[in-house]
C-alpha cells in the first residue's frame, strides 16, 4: 500500500489511533512495529449535519473539505469531498545561492462515503468507499540544477465489516478490495511509468476483555495482484496468517 501518510487527507468523521509494539499484528500482516488506525466516527443524531473548512497558508497552500452526516432510523452515512493543493516553494541554499525551492507543488482530491447500519442490539453492518486521486512534484537533489520530475498515483478503497457484540467477546468479519496506481514521469530520462496493485482482503478476528486482562484471535487471508510495464509476467501473492495476542 501507500506508506506516505502526506497523502491521506483526513476529515472531521475520522480520528487516529497508534497501536505501538506487537500488540499491533491484529491489525493485519505486516504491523509488527505498530499500526496507525484510521477510524470513523459516526453520529447518532437524526437528520443532516453538514460541514465546511477552507485554509489558506503560506507558499500558496490552499485546503477545502466539505463533509456531510446524516442518520435515521439506526443507519448513519458520512459523506465527504476535500482538496488540497499547495507551491510549497520554500527558500533554501542551493550551494553559495539561496533561491526558491523549484518543482515542489502537490495536489490532491478525495472522495470518500462510509455508512453503518446498526441491525439490533448484538449486530451491525458498516461499509466504506474511498477515492484519492494526487499528483506531486520531486524537486532537484543537491546534485541537480532543475527537476521535472512528477509523481502520480489514485486509490480506490472499498470495504464491508460485520461486527456482532456479545455479552463475553466481539467477533468482527471483514472483506475488502483495494486498486492502487502509482506513476512516474522524468522527461530528462524519458521514463513515464505506472504501476498497479490490486489487492483483496478478508479478515476474522475475535476478542474479549475483562477488568483483567485482554485477548484477541483470529485468521486473515490477502492477494495482491502487482502490474507493471517492466514486467510481462503476471505475478501474483496470497499471503495468510493466524494470530493470537493475550495481555494482563
Amino acid at each position: 500500500g501507500i506508506a506516505d501518510l502526506s497523502i491521506f487527507m483526513m476529515d472531521p468523521s475520522m480520528g487516529l489511533t497508534i497501536t505501538q509494539g506487537l500488540w499491533a499484528t491484529h491489525q493485519g500482516m505486516g504491523s509488527a512495529a505498530g499500526a496507525v488506525s484510521m477510524n470513523e466516527d459516526y453520529s447518532n443524531s437524526d437528520g443532516l449535519q453538514p460541514y465546511a473548512e477552507f485554509r489558506v497558508g503560506s507558499y500558496e497552500n490552499y485546503f477545502g473539505t466539505l463533509h456531510l452526516a446524516t442518520g435515521s432510523s439506526g443507519f448513519q452515512n458520512n459523506f465527504s469531498a476535500s482538496y488540497q493543493s499547495g507551491k510549497n516553494n520554500y527558500p533554501h541554499r542551493f550551494f553559495a545561492d539561496e533561491r526558491e525551492l523549484p518543482n515542489a507543488g502537490q495536489e490532491l482530491w478525495n472522495g470518500k462515503w462510509t455508512g453503518k447500519w446498526q441491525i439490533n442490539n448484538s449486530n451491525s453492518l458498516s461499509f466504506g468507499s474511498w477515492y484519492t486521486t494526487y499528483d506531486r512534484q520531486i524537486p532537484p537533489t543537491r546534485l541537480q540544477a532543475s527537476s521535472d520530475a512528477l509523481e502520480s498515483g489514485a486509490f480506490w478503497r472499498n470495504f464491508l465489516r460485520h461486527q456482532w457484540v456479545n455479552r463475553k467477546f466481539v467477533l468482527r468479519s471483514t472483506i475488502s478490495y483495494q486498486d492502487e496506481r502509482f506513476g512516474y514521469t522524468d522527461p530528462t530520462i524519458s521514463l513515464d511509468q505506472t504501476n498497479l496493485v490490486r489487492n483483496w482482503f478478508a479478515q476474522q478476528k475475535i476478542s474479549g476483555a475483562n477488568s483483567r486482562w485482554q485477548w484477541i484471535g483470529g485468521w486473515e487471508v490477502q492477494h495482491l495482484a502487482p502490474t507493471s510495464p517492466s514486467y510481462t509476467a503476471s505475478e501474483n501473492a496470497v499471503r495468510g496468517a493466524v494470530f493470537m495476542r493475550s495481555k494482563w
